[in-house]
């Protein structure tokens, strides 16, 4: 039999007879948030009809529902790529509003340097205040090359609204 620098039979370790000692396990502890979590597609003119609420806890407010994360589709206009930040404004048919979006893989800088104004992209991200206005801190951008990626994500936004209305409209009565 085989037998490694520690005296251990090489085939013992494949048939479950030696273990391995596992590292100290970290004494991190969770933190559960006090707010719910959700992800939500909506549009532009959605989020700035948003009411802040509690800035911390709740950035932005739609149809009385917190939004703490969100998903966006539009085109790329006014794009700013530095070494390790991609800037650039998301327009959809109902407005306007900034993306801000830390590269940290070389993927991340080749979508960035690779999308031209006009391109359409799809954002996964948080709203957030900078200056006073609205921001998107993006954590997830992709590329959309099928356009029916678009006309869903418009249907989705409009059927969770519509999912919230009705449910809004339950608890009243």
């Amino acid at each position: 039999m085989d037998r490694n620098a520690e005296g251990t039979d090489a085939l013992s370790l494949f048939a479950g007879d030696a273990m391995i000692v596992s590292p100290a396990r970290s004494t991190a502890t969770t933190v559960i948030p006090s707010h719910p979590c959700t992800l939500r597609p909506v549009t532009i003119k959605q989020l700035y009809g948003g009411f802040l609420e509690d800035i911390e806890r709740y950035p932005v407010s739609i149809e009385g529902e917190p939004v703490s994360s969100l998903i966006l589709i539009g085109t790329v206009s006014q794009s700013t790529v530095r070494m390790n930040h991609w800037s650039f404004d998301l327009r959809d048919a109902t407005g306007m509003i900034n993306v801000s979006y830390w590269l940290k893989t070389p993927a991340d800088s080749k979508l960035a340097w690779s999308t031209s104004n006009g391109d359409y992209v799809q954002v996964f991200g948080k709203p957030g205040m900078n200056e006073n206005f609205i921001q998107i801190k993006a954590f997830k951008i992709r590329q959309i090359v099928n356009y029916n990626d678009t006309t869903h994500h418009y249907l989705y936004a409009i059927y969770t609204t519509l999912d919230i209305h009705k449910t809004n409209a339950r608890k009243a009565k």
